[in-house]
Parts: C-alpha cells; structure tokens; sequence
C-alpha cells in the first residue's frame, strides 16, 4: 500500500498525541463534503464515500488516506458527471396527495 505525505508526516508516535492529528485532520467535514457530491453530481463514488462515512466517530489515519485517495480521483476526473438537461423551459412537477 502506498503511503501519502499526511501519512509520512504523522508516521511517529512520539512526534505528535493521536488526538492532536485528529483535530489536524478536517475528516468528517471531508466526508460530509463528499457525500453532497456523491449525492448530487458523482454517484461513481458513492459506495467508497460510504465506506468512509461509517468510521467517522473513530477514525484512523489509514481512513484519512482513503479519503485523499477519493479527492485525487475527482481531481483526475473532473470530466466525469451528471449533465441535467431539459426539453423546453416547461417545468413539470408530480405529487403524491393520497399520503396518510
């Protein structure tokens, strides 16, 4: 497995507290940010998002790779994504009246 600057630069124990890279570390911002872009515009993610998702209460620097991982795949294919196109400038809505 590769290992990434974040990775090399935490990679001594002594060096730091696991708590103080925790707090160096913006994880669950990155997850949230990801999940509104799998959601919205790059379902190509979402399964590796999700992944990512279920540790951010205890999360690990090898999970922080993994998330770097994902944002250096979005960067590479920035090409990639829904195109939202229409028919028109009608805009047509449905509804459900029946609910409960």
């Amino acid at each position: 497995m590769q290992t990434s600057k974040t990775e090399k630069k935490y990679k001594n124990p002594k060096s730091r507290s696991t708590l103080k890279i925790k707090k160096a570390i913006p994880y669950r911002e990155a997850v949230g940010s990801l999940l509104y872009i799998s959601n919205t515009t790059r379902p190509d993610i979402a399964f590796a998002v999700n992944s990512c998702a279920r540790n951010q209460h205890n999360y690990t620097l090898s999970d922080w790779v993994k998330i770097e991982r994902i944002i250096r795949y979005l960067n590479g294919s920035s090409e990639f994504g829904l195109m939202f196109t229409g028919e028109g400038s009608n805009l047509e809505a449905y509804s459900d009246a029946s609910l409960g």
